[in-house]
């Protein structure tokens, strides 16, 4: 059941914008999710809420981007029908703020008016645009999938969440899109349809039925994250929501206390237990980028730190390779290596992740066609930041003891040396022998833990965790054991 008088965040996509059998097997997936979950999801728990949103909304933004099918809606003439349908029953059948029309799927906020359900008005949309897309382009059949995605908004800071998600999908996917796409940008629209209307007090006593906190990494959190850190009074909130505010430029801080939280973000261990396409990492990122961008411009003291964290085997290496490098490049491969962390059951959803933050570095190389490979720098490798883990179950360790004492915090330390070369290091010859290496440790690991008192299934169970194995899931967590963060430093 849909509820009426509240705003809902809808994704409807052209009919053949996926391939037949992922849409089959992502509607048998949800329909066995939803009867597990009693089929009532207007009521779900916010930890229920995140597990679909993950598992059906997330995903199918991932394919969609890929940009699959006959992405009819690049004509702007197709566009523009679908965009002159929105407008024909806005303020009749609902009330309608930001949109954009992307080549193979739409994203549209919408309120359905009293006496009209969600469904009903969707019906409206698709069946009046499809008929006149078919007149124009002389076809018949199916233009929409007849299935939408669509959730509750259920605050304010979720609505607002939602409008910047809409203006920056085109950004995010490299698209320059025609004004007819984009409702920020359409002249059709009338002026009575402005952002200003849901600004006011009573639009979002209406809007909102809930104080829950959005899900989106917001300036506010990432300011009280630091001011924890610092525990400091004297860094002021308002002072860190500018850091963390895309539209201002200016570092509020001396030079000290720039200083001081330069080395807070080097220190900063952030881990999503149940990371599925990596949206959130991704997004801690780009906040992280952003504070780094003002408070160290020149990437003279971020480069520093990152180069003396860098083993000095491949420390040279590592430095020529930053030479023709973005200071981007440079923030984001730090930031990565040293501060983000993400796990997740499914293997498919860390492969995905490690795909995300992949482009995102590639994105920021530069480019010489004088230089061997076009001087493109060799990827990370992520095996040991991503991994495929059930965090609900813990690692049963041996009542007060520990994994560091003696032998073993010296096996232990080596491990995590080697599995750091192996994130930096370029060539896959020198990886394969690492990793070699790496096994080794764990063997001699495996007969330390167990001489040290730990029983042999829990020694074998640590040991026999193998970061570099894509095609299976650890049926445990452990922080320190995964990533080397013991908890009580993070």
């Amino acid at each position: 059941m849909h509820q009426g008088s509240v705003w809902y965040f809808v994704t409807f996509r052209l009919a053949d914008s996926l391939p037949k059998e992922i849409v089959e097997q992502l509607e048998q997936e949800r329909t066995k999710w939803l009867e597990k979950h009693k089929n009532n999801r207007d009521n779900l728990t916010r930890e229920e809420l995140k597990e679909y949103y993950r598992l059906f909304s997330e995903r199918v933004e991932e394919w969609l981007a890929a940009g699959y099918g006959s992405c009819i809606l690049r004509d702007e003439r197709v566009a523009n029908i679908l965009a002159e349908t929105l407008l024909h029953f806005n303020s009749v059948k609902y009330d309608l703020d930001d949109w954009v029309i992307m080549p193979n799927h739409v994203h549209l906020l919408v309120k359905p008016k009293e006496g009209y359900s969600l469904s009903e008005v969707m019906h409206s949309i698709k069946s009046f645009s499809a008929h006149k897309i078919n007149e124009l382009l002389n076809k018949k059949g199916d233009v929409w999938l007849h299935e939408s995605y669509d959730h509750i908004v259920r605050n304010e800071d979720a609505f607002y969440a939602i409008k910047k998600y809409i203006r920056e999908n085109p950004v995010k996917a490299r698209i320059e899109l025609p004004e007819v796409c984009c409702s920020w940008k359409n002249k059709l629209r009338s002026r009575e349809d402005s952002d200003t209307i849901f600004r006011s007090r009573e639009a979002s006593d209406t809007i909102f039925r809930s104080r829950e906190a959005s899900d989106t990494f917001r300036s506010w959190e990432a300011s009280d994250t630091f001011r924890s850190r610092e525990a400091s009074a004297t860094i002021r909130r308002e002072d860190l929501v500018t850091l963390f505010d895309y539209s201002k430029d200016e570092n509020p801080f001396d030079e000290q206390t720039t200083l001081k939280l330069i080395e807070a973000i080097e220190n900063i261990k952030i881990l999503d237990p149940a990371c599925g396409s990596g949206a959130f990492p991704m997004g801690v990122l780009h906040k992280l980028v952003l504070a780094l961008h003002k408070l160290d411009p020149d990437n003279k003291i971020w480069k520093k730190k990152i180069l003396e964290r860098v083993p000095p085997e491949i420390k040279e290496e590592t430095e020529k390779s930053f030479e023709n490098k973005s200071v981007d490049y440079i923030r984001k491969l730090g930031l990565i290596e040293n501060c983000i962390y993400g796990v997740d059951i499914q293997e498919i959803a860390i492969q995905i992740s490690k795909l995300r933050f992949f482009i995102s570095l590639l994105v920021e190389q530069n480019i010489d066609d004088t230089k061997p490979n076009r001087d493109i720098r060799a990827l990370p490798n992520l095996e040991t930041k991503f991994v495929a883990a059930n965090t609900l179950i813990g690692l049963n360790r041996p009542s007060q003891m520990a994994l560091t004492s003696g032998e073993i915090e010296t096996l232990e330390k080596e491990l995590f040396k080697v599995r750091e070369e192996i994130f930096y290091t370029n060539s896959r010859k020198e990886k394969y022998e690492l990793q070699k290496k790496e096994k080794q440790l764990r063997e001699k690991l495996k007969t330390a833990l167990k001489q040290n008192g730990f029983p042999n299934d829990i020694a074998e169970k640590i040991t026999s965790w193998d970061p570099f194995d894509q095609n299976t899931h650890s049926d445990w967590f452990d922080p320190e054991w995964m990533f080397g963060i013991k908890v009580t430093e993070s």
